[in-house]
């Protein structure tokens, strides 16, 4: 059986003779250094970059748009973090253990509003707009 084989192939010396190394560093250094980091990759443009691909024709292959910061980056281009945390602040307002479908659908005008760009030629309000794309997306 597979099983059998996988058991062989553990009690089996490893092919190459080699030593494993690793490193550990204090909880708040690491976060130091990853924070430090970010502000960095920021200053140096990240966020425009991330804008410029998403605004290509083509965007971001899957791939590219997991890749480390960019996820980060472009959720917080479209307002996914933002709405997250507010929603999550208004059920606890509302005593709710945990964010349901009726908290985003109530605080996502509020949230997203500053967010959108006006565009000159729109006349719809930005709220309308926001109310229009939930409705599509929920119903």
């Amino acid at each position: 059986t597979i099983s059998d084989l996988q058991q062989q192939w553990d009690r089996q010396r490893t092919r190459y003779d080699c030593v494993f190394i690793g490193l550990r560093r204090e909880k708040d250094d690491a976060n130091a250094r990853i924070n430090a980091r970010v502000r960095r990759m920021i200053e140096l443009g990240l966020r425009d970059e991330v804008a410029a691909l998403l605004a290509e024709p083509a965007g971001l292959g899957r791939q590219a748009a997991q890749a480390l910061g960019y996820a980060e980056m472009i959720r917080h281009l479209r307002g996914e973090l933002t709405l997250m945390r507010a929603a999550r602040a208004f059920a606890a307002l509302e005593g709710a253990k945990a964010v349901t479908r009726k908290h985003l659908i109530a605080i996502a005008p509020s949230a997203l509003r500053h967010r959108l760009r006006r565009d000159v030629l729109d006349e719809t309000g930005s709220t309308t707009r926001i109310t229009r794309a939930i409705t599509e997306l929920f119903g």
